[in-house]
């Protein structure tokens, strides 16, 4: 009866969820690919944006299928409908290729993997050019120039970062939600009394203030 349904550490913050769901409304995608939901903390802000577009559809793919059952524990108690949510059980790196039918682009591609060096060539290489020109990448607890965040990074940060640079892609087009908040005198203690919605227990996630990097890219 463990109530704690989205294990804090490792969380998707409560602020870059707000930036990720207004994101989502504004663009109206038609396909978000995530890579490792957990226990579907980002999935509940997705499919609240997505239902609320009324347009859309969600392909999750993680190993953790126990996590895939708290999550959809916590859609039950926080009443969202996850018709438009599809799991993929297993590594992504083995099913994708299946799962993604052929010629079929994504608008969103949502990262929060294995942080290897090796895992983000991987989806760089295979998963990055499926997504449509114009389209959204993010790609969490990585840092700008490839520096090492507090959270474990095994390279995954210097790869993308070489990625963003050999691309071309200019600093216009990429951002890190995390600079918005750390640059700011902002105290957590008044976002303590902002209310999670759906998830109304106080204990997940942080106390709203960005605690994990994130980094948000337009595919060229």
């Amino acid at each position: 009866n463990d109530r704690r349904l989205f294990p804090a550490k490792g969380m998707y913050d409560w602020v870059e969820a707000q930036v990720l769901y207004l994101l989502l409304r504004l663009t109206r995608p038609r396909l978000v690919v995530e890579i490792s939901p957990s226990s579907g903390y980002s999935s509940g802000f997705i499919l609240l944006a997505l239902n609320r577009n009324a347009h859309g559809r969600l392909l999750s793919f993680d190993v953790d299928t126990d996590g895939d059952r708290r999550a959809r524990l916590a859609f039950a108690e926080a009443g969202i409908d996850l018709s438009r949510r599809r799991f993929v059980p297993g590594d992504a790196r083995h099913t994708a290729a299946a799962a993604l039918p052929a010629g079929d682009s994504m608008d969103v591609l949502f990262l929060d993997a294995e942080h290897s060096g090796s895992f983000a060539s991987w989806y760089l290489a295979s998963l990055v050019p499926r997504v449509r020109p114009g389209g959204l990448v993010h790609v969490h607890d990585v840092l700008r120039y490839g520096v090492k965040p507090q959270v474990a990074d095994e390279g995954e940060g210097e790869v993308v970062w070489e990625y963003l640079v050999q691309s071309g892609i200019p600093e216009s087009d990429f951002l890190y939600v995390a600079e918005l908040v750390r640059t700011q005198p902002v105290r957590a203690e008044p976002l303590r009394r902002l209310t999670r919605y759906p998830f109304d227990d106080p204990r997940l996630g942080t106390d709203g203030v960005e605690q994990s990097p994130s980094l948000w890219f337009v595919r060229r």
